[in-house]
């Protein structure tokens, strides 16, 4: 059991209230910041607020784990520069002047754009959107910033409790809610599609690994259609459902496929996500 105390910024969010639960079952002593916090241990945080930071980061920490961050990829321009671009360099600059042991920062895959092989740590950053635009900045303001750190790079994931702006939540609302039609983008490109439980796992793995400096890529290697994903929640929920195509939900240079290559993390002793999306699938379909 550890001691060791982690400071989750975003801990509200989709991501953060499960790594909360999961390293508070580990032992850790775990607070966090949020813009409207609602629980104990919780503090307010604004990245966009110099002073709300200074006043969240009083309370000690031996790490920090930043995953606060528009992480919607549709949404707008100017919201996502603010909360991961100027947010990351004022986090940045408070964590200047206080002592921490090390920071691990949430970064995306989206930075790859995509390929016909798996992307390794190595593969060359191709930003096809804004929002991955952003990401690489946020990389090469962490990486100037003489600060112990490691960027981790998780493929797309999800689970019971995101937001159903998220394509897998939206269209597994559909199955529950029995709709006879969706509305949807294109079906053929593949991503991956993890498990949150597994992200948060590998999260709390690398802050146990003595290196810095490093980007670590979190996925499975394992990559589906939206069309894969239909046929399984067909089959899972005995449901059948009607696909439109609607021009709003199509993104302009969406790469045909981005995948995982999850050497690095085997090499450290870190087991990669399962990928196993008829499980998860149906876990989202049960939740309530």
């Amino acid at each position: 059991m550890s001691s060791k105390r982690v400071f989750i910024t975003g801990i509200e969010g989709f991501t953060g209230r499960y790594l909360e639960r999961y390293l508070r079952g580990l032992g850790y002593e775990v607070s966090g910041g949020a813009l409207s916090p609602s629980a104990p241990h919780h503090e307010r945080l604004d990245l966009l607020n110099k002073d709300s930071i200074k006043a969240a980061f009083r309370v000690k920490f031996d790490y920090i784990i930043h995953l606060a961050a528009v992480s919607f990829a549709m949404a707008d321009p100017a919201e996502i520069k603010n909360a991961n671009e100027i947010g990351t360099i004022n986090l940045l600059e408070a964590l200047g002047s206080v002592k921490f042991e090390k920071a691990i920062f949430a970064s995306s895959a989206s930075v790859y754009g995509g390929g016909d092989a798996p992307m390794s740590e190595s593969s060359a950053p191709n930003p096809q959107s804004i929002y991955a635009q952003s990401k690489i900045y946020m990389e090469e303001q962490i990486a100037r910033s003489g600060l112990p750190f490691i960027i981790a790079r998780p493929f797309n994931y999800t689970g019971a409790g995101q937001s159903e702006n998220f394509l897998i939540p939206k269209i597994v609302r559909h199955f529950k809610d029995e709709a006879s039609v969706i509305k949807l983008g294109n079906l053929t490109p593949k991503r991956e599609y993890n498990d949150v439980n597994d992200v948060v796992r590998i999260y709390a793995q690398l802050l146990e690994l003595e290196t810095n400096g490093e980007i670590f890529n979190i996925g499975s290697g394992k990559a589906y259609s939206i069309e894969q994903i239909l046929q399984i929640l067909r089959r899972l929920s005995g449901r059948d459902i009607a696909v439109q195509s609607d021009a709003k939900f199509i993104r302009t240079n969406d790469p045909a496929l981005l995948v995982c290559d999850t050497a690095k993390l085997l090499n450290y002793g870190i087991t990669s996500c399962s990928g196993d999306i008829e499980a998860l699938l149906r876990l989202m379909l049960a939740s309530d």
